[in-house]
């Protein structure tokens, strides 16, 4: 799936959040920007065990115009803890 951008604007930030809400477990998630199905240089990763953390990409950027798509995609490296991921992207 895919949003459809409404207007143009520069992708500055990628914030995460994630929870492992259920038995804990050591568990690696990345999550990796895309725009029109390419995979841009915008990601983080966080590893949880039982908690809560965050990461933040703010060195990366691209720019987006009106119309183009942006997904994200997410890889755990362990799919036996449930984990809540949150996500947030800052277009200015």
């Amino acid at each position: 799936n895919f949003s459809a951008m409404p207007v143009a604007c520069t992708v500055s930030g990628l914030n995460v959040g994630v929870n492992n809400y259920n038995a804990a477990g050591v568990d690696t998630t990345t999550i990796t920007v895309y725009k029109n199905q390419a995979a841009t240089s915008m990601s983080c990763s966080v590893t949880t065990n039982g908690n809560s953390t965050s990461c933040r990409d703010v060195t990366h950027t691209f720019s987006v115009a009106g119309g183009d798509s942006i997904s994200l995609a997410f890889v755990e490296t362990n799919a036996n803890p449930f984990n809540k991921v949150t996500i947030e992207l800052v277009c200015q």
